[in-house]
């Protein structure tokens, strides 16, 4: 096997945790949750993120050793790829520290209480994430193909 297969079996492999792990958070969000779905939650998100860490790194990695850089970057398509991918990882900021203050609570037993505005946001950021993913593997393919 070369090493260019097993960088992008690695690639793969993130980017369908990365997708699950959202897909699983989304449906496991409600806005009456009880302390083990909220755990549930927090360490799904963890996931999420260490998986776009994964994603982002044996990203480059093929960029670096498949085609090279040059290649990649004279296309439009990676840099709408780049751009989306930072606007998901931005947006995803927001869930993450609602789900961080929820530790507390958490650790002394209690179920978080979430307001009707944060769920709605959260809800519609969850749904914005997935959107935007969607769009990420045409971008990817396109910009391959040269």
């Amino acid at each position: 096997m070369s090493a260019n297969v097993f960088w992008a079996w690695l690639h793969y492999l993130a980017v369908f945790v990365l997708f699950s792990t959202l897909v699983v958070e989304h449906l496991l969000f409600r806005p009456q949750l009880d302390a083990a779905t909220a755990k549930r939650i927090g360490m799904v998100d963890a996931i999420y993120g260490l998986s776009a860490g994964a994603v982002l790194i044996t990203g480059f990695v093929r960029m670096a050793y498949e085609k090279g850089f040059a290649f990649y970057m004279q296309h439009w398509a990676f840099y709408a790829l780049f751009i989306l991918f930072a606007i998901v990882g931005l947006i995803s900021i927001y869930p993450t520290v609602v789900y961080l203050r929820w530790r507390k609570d958490l650790r002394e037993g209690r179920a978080p209480v979430i307001d009707a505005e944060t769920a709605r946001r959260i809800t519609i950021i969850l749904r914005a994430e997935l959107a935007l993913l969607l769009v990420m593997p045409l971008l990817a393919a396109w910009m391959a193909r040269g």
